[in-house]
This record gives C-alpha cells, sequence and structure tokens, in this order.
C-alpha cells in the first residue's frame, strides 16, 4: 500500500513538472526555435491541402500526417495539437526509457532512471520546451529500444533480434538527423 502511494506521488509531482510550462503559457507553446514553427508549418500545410514545400527528415512527415487528421476530425487549431503531442511523447519517453532499463538492468534502476534522465538532464526538457520534439523521439524513444534489441540478439543470438535491430537502426537513421549524424561521432569515440 504504501508503495503504491509513494508511486502515485511520484508520478503526480513528474506530471506537474511537465505540465507547468503548458499552464504558464496559456496552452500554448513560445516559438522559442525555428523548429516549432516549421514543424506546424507543415502540418498546416497538410490540413490547408497546400504542398509542403520543405521537409527537413522522415520523421516529421510520418508525424505530421496523423496530427494533421486530428486537426482536421477535432477542429483544434494546429498549435495545440501539437503541443499535446510534444506531451505525449514525453510520456512514450517515460515508458521507453522504464520498460528498457527494467529488462535490461531492474526495477529500481528503472524507476530511477526517469526522474534521472527527464529532470536531471536539461536536455529532454530543453529540447521540449525549444520544439525539438522530434530528436527526443529519436534519442529517447528509438534509440533505447534499438539498443534493447541489440543487447539482446548479442546475448541470446536469436535473429528476431537482429532482424529488429536492423529495422530499428534503419528507423533511428532515417526518423531525425540525430541518427545521420550520431554514429559517426560514436565510431569516432569507440575508434580512438
Amino acid at each position: 500500500m504504501i508503495m503504491k502511494k509513494q508511486i502515485f506521488v511520484y508520478l503526480l509531482i513528474f506530471s506537474l513538472i511537465l505540465l507547468m510550462p503548458l499552464i504558464q503559457n496559456h496552452h500554448q507553446q513560445i516559438d522559442k526555435s525555428t523548429d516549432i514553427i516549421q514543424h506546424t508549418s507543415v502540418i498546416q500545410s497538410l490540413v490547408d491541402g497546400n504542398k509542403v514545400v520543405w521537409i527537413i527528415y522522415l520523421g516529421e512527415m510520418v508525424v505530421a500526417y496523423p496530427l494533421a487528421g486530428i486537426v482536421k476530425l477535432t477542429g483544434l487549431d494546429v498549435r495545440s495539437v501539437y503541443i499535446w503531442f510534444n506531451f505525449i511523447v514525453l510520456i512514450g519517453v517515460v515508458f521507453s526509457l522504464f520498460f528498457v532499463t527494467r529488462k535490461l538492468v531492474g526495477k529500481t534502476a528503472a524507476w530511477l532512471s526517469v526522474p534521472v534522465t527527464t529532470c536531471c538532464s536539461a536536455s529532454i526538457l530543453a529540447m521540449f520546451t525549444a520544439g525539438v520534439i522530434f530528436n527526443v523521439i529519436n534519442m529517447y524513444i528509438i534509440l533505447p529500444w534499438t539498443l534493447y534489441f541489440v543487447v539482446k540478439w548479442i546475448m541470446q543470438k536469436r535473429w528476431p533480434y537482429l532482424l529488429v535491430s536492423i529495422m530499428m537502426l534503419g528507423l533511428f537513421f532515417v526518423f531525425h538527423a540525430s541518427g545521420m549524424y550520431l554514429p559517426f561521432a560514436m565510431a569516432l569515440f569507440f575508434g580512438s
């Protein structure tokens, strides 16, 4: 019973930390970077039926179509749908980090991984508030699961893990620009 109360308090505090920028900005994301403007303009182009002139990476289009559909179905404005998508991504980050860490290390480490990676590292929240959500998806959802399947393949040598690892690596490479430069940086690091 005490553990359930601790988990509830933990999740409540974590949720308030994540929702505070939204509450402070009256349910609007401030244009702190060109990323917010770029991503919302792509979604708006799809909603308006216009040709998308400029996309930065594949992940932008993968996400833009469903969000444009939600805007059309609900009648909400693009900015509101985009900001709530950002919060859903943060929830996905929490689940991804928790489950991958739990499967590879253990339950205690999994509970610690969530606040340490999301609140102690300014990078996730800074990228979130700057609208750099596709990098967050790539680095904190796709990459952990990719590494999980690579580790499972190395440990068990079962071909389904290898197949999923290759597919996840492919998704990681094309979803966001970080998938293009991170492998080279890692190769330089491990090669030196």
